[in-house]
């Protein structure tokens, strides 16, 4: 028996998708980030190492007979040579042995989603990414980076209320229910004491942008600078997008949507809409990124 496994290494977890030649979906695995800018090269080798016997053990793997091609969509295997060299090194001490190929997290998921037709995949979680496929030809925009862009993403949400209530707090601009709002959710007797509250429950990009799910909800109730952070944010992934509308003869084009953000915010989800028609449109994903590496490495290996 063939059988296809699919990885995807994101910067939350690893997922293992295991499916036979018929495609059907016969093992699972779920291990925490193996990404390396998060974990140390031991660490992200044990987690590939660990997915892969526990993978072989569930579907009770027999070298002689059977096959296992392993597809990687793995966070980082981008632009950058230094790191896409040390996730080569990694793959290579976890998989020794094993027939793989990788790609980037971000293509893998656009593969799955479209099932492999062109069109555009738009990532707004933690980041914000958008990869785009028009025949042969991939393109990217965004993928920069908390210091560098990430512009309308959770973490950037969350840094455009913290802000915002600061200015409030200082008199800069006039205070809404948001100032209000954030003095009871963390309980401060004095708004100064933020500093130190973000700095000890929200000191990593993962943490603070939990605290977008505030400005959803915010904006839900009216909240005025709240609804202006959502449309600037909808401006920002309309802006990834609409980037690539020159590369693409057949219009309107599917956008896939992937991350709890876009996924979990009509608000967002709407004005993005708004902003992009009649270019493209939002739409859900075929299948899941783990299931588009092992589509592609069932396409690249046969």
């Amino acid at each position: 028996m063939k059988y296809y496994l699919g990885v995807d290494g994101g910067g939350t977890k690893t997922l293992f998708e295991c499916y036979d030649e018929n495609g059907k979906l016969v093992a699972q695995v779920k291990l925490p980030t193996c990404h390396l800018l998060q974990v140390s090269m031991d660490q992200a080798r044990e987690c590939l190492q660990t997915g892969v016997n526990q993978i072989k053990s569930a579907i009770a793997f027999k070298p002689q007979s059977d096959q296992l091609s392993i597809g990687l969509g793995l966070a980082g295997y981008g632009a950058n040579a230094d790191l896409r060299q040390a996730i080569e090194q990694m793959c290579q001490l976890a998989l020794k042995g094993e027939r793989y190929h990788i790609w980037n997290d971000a293509e893998i998921a656009l593969y799955g989603g479209l099932n492999g037709q062109d069109g555009l995949l738009l990532i707004a979680g933690t980041g914000s990414i958008v990869l785009a496929k028009e025949g042969n030809h991939f393109y990217r925009s965004g993928g920069w980076g908390y210091l560098l862009g990430d512009e309308g993403s959770a973490y950037w949400l969350a840094k455009q209320l913290l802000n915002h209530f600061t200015r409030q707090a200082d008199g800069r601009e006039a205070r809404t229910r948001l100032y209000a709002y954030l003095m009871d959710y963390f309980h401060l007797d004095d708004a100064g004491e933020i500093i130190q509250l973000i700095a000890r429950d929200y000191s990593s990009r993962t943490q603070l942008a939990k605290l977008a799910v505030l400005v959803s909800q915010l904006a839900e109730s009216g909240d005025a600078v709240a609804i202006d952070i959502i449309n600037q944010a909808a401006q920002e992934l309309a802006d990834l997008l609409l980037c690539h509308q020159d590369h693409f003869d057949q219009q309107p084009m599917p956008v896939v949507t992937i991350g709890g953000l876009i996924e979990n915010n009509v608000l967002l989800q709407n004005r993005v809409t708004e902003l992009i028609e009649p270019k493209f449109y939002l739409t859900k994903a075929c299948y899941s990124p783990a299931r588009g590496a092992s589509l592609l490495v069932k396409e690249f290996y046969g």
